[in-house]
């Protein structure tokens, strides 16, 4: 289990999603605070991330050079499909 204090950096497809909080500074790094997570950014994210504080929104780690990270508002809740596809 994380300490809430912990700051994650994400690995190639990992996504983190939840309601969006807040954004700072610490070090080199942007700190997006999305539910209960601290997660590590690189600070030219911070232009496109701002408006979008407060959102839920998904943010997903690539091994694309040209987007090593990909962001997306969510917009309602997702749809739940159980094992038997009801």
């Amino acid at each position: 289990m994380t300490n809430s204090t912990d700051i994650i950096r994400l690995g190639a497809y990992w996504e983190v999603l939840g309601e969006f909080h807040s954004l700072t500074t610490e070090d080199e790094f942007l700190i997006a605070n999305i539910s209960r997570i601290r997660l590590a950014l690189p600070l030219e994210l911070e232009p496109n991330l701002r408006p979008i504080i407060g959102k839920k929104i998904g943010i997903l780690r690539t091994d694309i050079p040209e987007k090593p990270f990909l962001f997306r508002v969510i917009r309602q809740a997702p749809t739940v499909i159980d094992a038997d596809g009801d």
